[in-house]
């Protein structure tokens, strides 16, 4: 995953065990507390607040790694990698 680093990588795995219990990776962000909390009834969506589920250690790291990839990314573009 672009953006982290070994310290972090190994953080994450050993937080999340078997990364096979998450069908796709918006389950692990939502698991993690990332992703919005989800209120749709009757065809309308509605997002909610980010819920703080998860590992605090796990989601500062991811957080503070993509705002660096971010702050990267808009000083020069050509550098980002996908």
């Amino acid at each position: 995953m672009p953006g982290t680093d070994p310290n972090m990588a190994s953080a994450i795995v050993a937080t999340i065990a078997d990364a096979n219990q998450f069908r796709r990776g918006r389950d692990l962000a939502a698991w993690q507390g990332l992703t919005s909390l989800n209120k749709s009834s009757g065809g309308k969506e509605r997002l909610g607040k980010i819920t703080k589920a998860g590992d605090r250690y796990i989601r500062k790291l991811l957080v503070v790694g993509m705002t660096s990839r971010t702050v990267v990314a808009k000083r020069s573009p050509q550098k980002v990698d996908l």
